[in-house]
């Protein structure tokens, strides 16, 4: 009896277990059932979250495990029918996008708050039995939808190519609306007042749509939709307007102070206001009609989208936040972001009128494509903006330039102030002397930089964050004492301004003069050529003396001078000077006509014009050897009037090895224009001079002078320099003392004129050979050593010596002796100190002269 009870029980389980298997006839759908489990999100448990729906893993769906399910994603599951899904009678959210569903019945389903049915083949569904729903996406192929009695619905897509008529008046709690329908034409939003977003795409047929009660609107989102106008005066809060591919020809924003985003591209604007709306942030009005546009205001802007418009000028000056900047095919004439430290990506590209780009703003991180602007003469740039690529131009070649402004791109600080010396010995002040062309070297222990004072004595260095030692660096630096004697200046962040005066007197008594001859225009049989004597005062004295200068008469005949010779005779002339004060310098100008072929004697091309300069006095001179100055010129036919020389000329001795070459670079205006501005840059090959010795000497105009590595920059920032206007600049710079006979050194320079592509001078070479002067029409030569020397001196020639002349700096004979040897010793030990000159005169007729310096 027992044994048949328990079989009767044992049959009703099995009955009552397989009355609880839920019915799935579609495999695809049961399939992702039991594909549940927590590492996925296809279905959320009650309690438990993503997990498993088949728990007890017999393989089937039993109906209290459906029941535990509150979520389901069946998306993309090629699924065709939901049969089963009934008995999930506690589902909150429901999606099955893009499945092949014919029927759908969730009439049991009265818990859906969410549902996505969106892309199956469902045309007809009830939804009044959803009283709950909040979010639903619909779509084709349905061909009606009721949602009167959804009326906790806020969130509906729907996405309809059929349905023609949208009644959501009902839906009083609707808050997120986006609709694709194209044939519905008409849609009343009046009842839907807490609507926050609206996307409205493809309404091909709508032809108006009025949002004046969506007051709560934060969003409006439009593409392909044809209504020609829509008022937003009345919404106050919105954030975000898109009216995309639209037919817009009119849009007032002025009531719309929160706007963030604007996005009316392709669409036929002529205007657009965007002045009271200083939150904008993004603004996209491409493809439109727009000729100006007006956004200093809208300091938070950080994306212009503006191409294909007619727009002639934008001034983004102010747009600090700017990091996208889009203006191709526009009326541009300059576009200038020099301002925007932030910019990561421009295109400003097919402006017909485009003269102008600037992008020298600190960044050099951004892409920039400047292509199609056929009139484009300049594109400003950082200095090491091309080393990225990142700066695209064509298809012509455009000059890039950093000089557009004189000061770098971007935030930086500065140090600045003035160079004083103390002339009166009371301490520095405003009745003392400025020191111009002192040299100031900076350092924050990775990098350094020079610069130095301009004519009025000031100095200024541009900086990162960071602590800066400057030091000044005085050529004679024993002979002075600076106050401070260097300086550690501390940046912690960007955008200070520090004046750092330094204040220089006399340490002891010391005499320094210096003198150089600098050709101005070079010298041509027949023309006119002209020189500058350059002197200064090196030293920490006040001096007086005289300069004389003397020059083959025979062959130049002198037209002018700046100053009148207080001494004149044939082949010389002399000024006195008076209170030359220390770190002073003064010029006179010297103008010749050279002799022509055709006169006697005749002036040919390659022929050697000699010249000397000496100031006094020579006796106390703590460093005589540069009270003298020989310039050999060599005669030329045409030249270029850019260009450097070495004015020690293209051959010293090997004694000048680790002392100063002077070297002059000339710049002409060649063009029809004044300029506005001129820089020269000399790159200086540091295995071959010592670029901390490297001094200004003299310059034509007021200038700037900064050496970044080995690159030396001469900035005439302001220089108007008129047609055929000359300019240059003299500097000297020591050697290495590692050179050896034989070796050659070398300077070459790029001049700036505005904004036009660099001019290349020629490469001014200078080798170090054993001395010997050889006239060029002649094969004779000879050499003196030891020179300097104090008692007596080799002369060694190469055809038989006839006579030796010796002269003093005045060209007064001294001595005159004959010779009739190659070889002769010269006793000189009776003379002065100071610089004198040999004339070596051949069998042969021939005459060379050689400076000798008496220790």
């Amino acid at each position: 009896m027992k044994q048949l009870l328990l079989l009767v029980l044992c049959f009703f389980a099995l009955a009552n277990s397989q009355a609880q298997i839920v019915n799935i006839p579609d495999a695809n759908f049961k399939a992702k059932l039991l594909e549940a489990s927590s590492s996925n999100q296809i279905a959320e448990i009650l309690n438990y979250g993503y997990d498993v729906i088949d728990y007890n893993y017999d393989g089937e769906i039993q109906v209290y495990e459906a029941e535990e399910v509150i979520s389901l994603n069946l998306n993309f599951s090629e699924i065709s029918d939901l049969t089963g899904i009934e008995a999930f009678i506690n589902l909150e959210k429901l999606e099955c996008r893009q499945n092949q569903i014919s029927v759908l019945d969730l009439s049991q389903n009265t818990q859906l708050v969410e549902l996505d049915m969106l892309w199956n083949n469902i045309s007809n569904f009830n939804f009044s039995s959803l009283v709950d729903l909040e979010i639903l996406s619909v779509g084709d192929p349905l061909i009606d939808i009721d949602l009167s009695q959804n009326l906790q619905l806020k969130n509906l897509y729907l996405a309809s190519s059929s349905i023609n008529s949208l009644d959501i008046s009902n839906n009083v709690s609707l808050e997120m609306l986006r609709i694709i329908a194209p044939l519905i034409s008409t849609l009343d939003l009046a009842s839907n007042i807490n609507l926050i977003s609206l996307g409205l795409s493809n309404l091909n047929s709508l032809n108006s749509i009025d949002i004046s009660h969506n007051t709560n609107l934060q969003v409006f989102d439009s593409s392909d939709v044809i209504f020609t106008s829509v008022d937003l005066s009345q919404n106050l809060n919105l954030v975000t307007f898109r009216c995309i591919n639209g037919q817009l020809t009119a849009l007032d924003l002025t009531n719309n102070a929160l706007l963030e985003h604007v996005r009316c591209d392709n669409n036929f604007l002529t205007e657009i206001d965007i002045s009271q709306n200083p939150l904008l942030q993004l603004l996209d009005i491409t493809n439109n009609q727009i000729t100006s546009l007006d956004a200093s205001g809208n300091l938070a802007i950080n994306s212009l989208r503006l191409n294909n418009n007619l727009i002639s000028e934008i001034d983004v000056s102010q747009n600090q936040e700017l990091y996208s900047l889009e203006v191709a095919n526009n009326q541009l004439v300059s576009v200038d972001l020099s301002n925007n430290f932030l910019i990561n990506f421009a295109n400003i590209s097919s402006n017909e009128s485009l003269v102008y780009v600037n992008i020298k703003n600190g960044n050099i991180d951004e892409l920039v494509q400047i292509f199609n602007n056929p009139n484009l003469e300049t594109v400003c740039i950082d200095s090491n903006e091309l080393s990225n690529g990142g700066v695209a131009i064509g298809p012509s070649v455009v000059p890039l330039s950093e000089y557009c402004t004189f000061i770098p791109g971007g935030d930086y600080n500065i140090i600045s102030g003035y160079i004083i010396f103390d002339s009166d010995d009371n301490g520095c002040d405003t009745n003392d002397l400025s020191y111009p062309n002192l040299r100031l070297d900076i350092s924050d222990g990775m990098d350094s930089g020079i610069t130095f004072s301009n004519n009025a004595g000031e100095y200024t260095f541009y900086t990162n964050e960071g602590t800066y030692d400057i030091i000044p660096n005085i050529e004679n630096p024993s002979w002075f004492s600076v106050s401070p004697s260097n300086v550690q200046i501390p940046f912690i962040d960007l955008n200070n301004t520090v004046n750092q005066d330094f204040c220089i007197t006399p340490n002891g008594t010391h005499n320094d003069l210096e003198i150089v001859i600098v050709p101005i225009v070079a010298a041509q049989p027949g023309f006119d050529a002209s020189y500058q004597i350059v002197y200064k005062n090196k030293g920490n004295q006040v001096l007086s003396g005289s300069v004389d200068f003397t020059y083959n008469d025979s062959v130049l005949d002198l037209i002018s001078t700046s100053a009148v010779p207080d001494i004149q005779t044939p082949g010389n002339m002399s000024w006195n000077y008076a209170d030359l004060n220390p770190f002073e310098r003064r010029t006179i100008d010297v103008v010749f006509n050279v002799n022509s072929p055709m006169e006697t004697p005749a002036v040919n091309i390659d022929d050697v014009l000699d010249f000397t300069a000496v100031i006094n006095p020579i006796s106390g001179d703590e460093i005589p050897n540069d009270n003298t100055f020989r310039l050999e010129q060599v005669v030329i036919g045409s030249y270029d009037p850019n260009d450097i020389t070495c004015l020690e000329s293209g051959t010293v001795a090997p004694e000048k090895i680790g002392e100063y070459l002077h070297y002059n670079i000339r710049f002409e205006n060649t063009g029809t224009a004044p300029t506005s501005f001129v820089v020269v840059k000399d790159i200086i090959d540091g295995t071959k001079f010592d670029l901390s010795s490297f001094q200004v000497m003299h310059s034509s105009h007021d200038m700037a002078t900064r050496i970044t590595n080995s690159t030396v920059e001469f900035l005439f920032e302001t220089l108007s320099l008129g047609p055929n206007e000359m300019g240059n600049i003299v500097f000297k710079i020591k050697t290495l003392d590692t050179l050896s006979v034989g070796d050659s050194v070398a300077q070459q320079a790029e001049i700036f004129f505005d904004f036009n592509f660099p001019i290349e001078t020629n490469n001014a070479e200078t080798s170090f050979q054993l001395l010997s002067i050889e006239d060029t029409r002649s094969t004779d030569s000879f050499v003196i050593f030891p020179n300097p020397s104090k008692d007596r001196v080799t002369i060694e020639a190469n055809s038989t010596i006839e006579s030796i002349t010796l002269y003093d700096v005045q060209g007064r004979e001294l001595s005159s002796i004959s010779v009739n040897a190659l070889i002769h010793l010269l006793d000189i030990s009776n003379y002065r100190s100071g610089i004198y000159f040999l004339e070596v005169s051949s069998l042969s007729g021939n005459r060379l002269t050689q400076q000798l310096i008496k220790k």
